[in-house]
């Protein structure tokens, strides 16, 4: 595997301490290897789970053939499975990549290995696969994020008073956290929690304001559309997002690539903010790293918690 630049040292750091390696480069090995464990074990062995996680995401005919996959013996023919259901070959393979497998063979290789299962999952084998799933989160934000992109944010950042930043849902929440980090180290923050929003806020950025948007799948486009007047205005436009071909990520002068959530983790069994915090903790750490004299400003907002009573 290529060793990745210095300067994505802060996350290697990360990783090191969760993973308990030594050297980054062992320790990027050793989560190479977590990854394809969790190919192996996914987190969800039980299909039935697996497929009540992914019905967020299922079409009117999905559901049809969640329904019949339940009720009724699998053939091992796609062909077969489909005359049964009334449905397309290819409605089914949308419909077994939406639950994480790679193809229909991959499926039903699945539900074998499942009925021939004499002992059910237990909650040990649930922590230990998503142990996995967090190593492999990390082992993907490490691939992803990129050192020269975050040292020329940071110099963005540091050269304004303050910036604005948009995040709606889950994202607000991860705005919240980078603002109150570089709050504390003398920059003003803004957090512009909607789309809503944008029309009272949207006329107040201008030529050269600096905008970061925060969306792991980049797939607002209400929002795209008043990004398109922003960039055309002449404002900096940053997309933190695990979707690199994205209209936002088009669209945006900066982009901070973070891991998605595929499969089943992808409805709730991991937070979504955390592919997102760390790539906050990146941009944070080589700004402090650049900066270190912001660190000062920090500290003096620490004085009531560290003074004696």
């Amino acid at each position: 595997m290529p060793k990745k630049p210095a300067s994505s040292g802060c996350l290697g750091i990360v990783i090191a301490l969760f993973t308990g390696g030594g050297s980054e480069q062992t320790t990027v090995l050793s989560v190479a290897k977590s990854s394809e464990k969790v190919q192996k074990k996914r987190m969800n062995n039980d299909l039935q789970m697996m497929i009540a996680y992914a019905r967020v995401k299922f079409t009117r005919k999905e559901h049809q053939i969640a329904d019949y996959l339940l009720a009724n013996p699998v053939p091992d023919k796609i062909e077969q499975l489909a005359k049964q259901i009334d449905v397309s070959a290819s409605s089914l393979t949308r419909f077994t990549k939406k639950l994480g497998f790679s193809s229909f063979k991959e499926f039903y290789y699945r539900y074998q290995q499942q009925l021939n299962e004499k002992t059910p999952v237990t909650a040990d084998d649930q922590h230990s696969a998503l142990h996995h799933e967090y190593v492999n989160i990390l082992h993907q934000v490490y691939e992803l994020l990129d050192g020269e992109t975050a040292e020329k944010l940071s110099q963005e950042i540091h050269s304004r008073p303050g910036f604005h930043v948009y995040g709606a849902g889950f994202s607000t929440l991860a705005a919240q956290d980078l603002k109150l980090r570089f709050r504390r180290l003398g920059k003003f923050v803004d957090i512009i929690a909607d789309v809503d929003s944008m029309d009272m806020y949207g006329p107040l950025l201008q030529s050269g304001d600096l905008l970061l948007v925060i969306s792991l799948n980049g797939r607002n486009e209400r929002l795209v559309k008043y990004l398109h007047t922003l960039k055309e205005r002449g404002v900096i436009l940053v997309c933190m997002t695990s979707n690199k071909k994205s209209r936002m990520a088009v669209l945006a002068d900066y982009v901070l690539l973070t891991s998605s959530l595929q499969g089943e983790e992808s409805t709730g069994m991991i937070s979504a903010q955390l592919p997102l915090l760390m790539a906050i903790d990146f941009l944070y750490c080589h700004y402090i790293t650049r900066y270190r004299d912001s660190i000062e400003t920090w500290m003096e907002t620490e004085k009531n918690y560290l003074l004696p009573k």
